[in-house]
């Protein structure tokens, strides 16, 4: 008998976890796309006081620490000027990763990006990202996006 009250509460607490672990996970999914939103909409100083911690990490060896830096890179005029899609994003915990199509405005080159965003109490704590240009042929069929 006690065998299997235990069993029933060990069975309960793995059902309830998926649940558990779902919605922070809907919730920084939710963030890391508004942010995005106001960013591309011209509004990326809205987008840093309300999703970016005091405390923000970069670890893009290009940007300062802290939020300043990418802030500021953000609100650059060129940077709005390009065409940005967000293509796919996936959640894992407190990390999200957002996978965008970048165009230059200028050169109409268009790049992959992926930021990954760590978040901590529905606020961005943490950055690293990745950017590959797209080459003018591939070796494969297969698209970047």
């Amino acid at each position: 008998m006690r065998a299997m009250t235990i069993a029933a509460a060990v069975a309960a607490a793995l059902a309830a976890a998926p649940a558990a672990y779902a919605q922070p996970m809907a919730d920084n999914r939710a963030v890391a796309t508004d942010f995005w939103r106001l960013v591309f909409a011209g509004r990326a100083p809205e987008a840093f006081d309300r999703y970016v911690s005091p405390a923000f990490i970069e670890h893009n060896p290009n940007l300062p620490d802290g939020p300043a830096g990418a802030r500021a890179f953000l609100s650059r005029p060129e940077y709005m000027a390009g065409g940005r899609t967000i293509e796919r994003m996936a959640v894992d915990g407190d990390l999200v990763f957002v996978h965008m199509r970048s165009v230059n405005p200028e050169t109409q080159g268009v790049t992959a990006v992926v930021d990954i965003f760590r978040l901590q109490d529905g606020k961005i704590v943490e950055h690293w990202d990745v950017v590959q240009r797209a080459p003018e042929t591939s070796r494969n069929p297969h698209p970047m996006f």
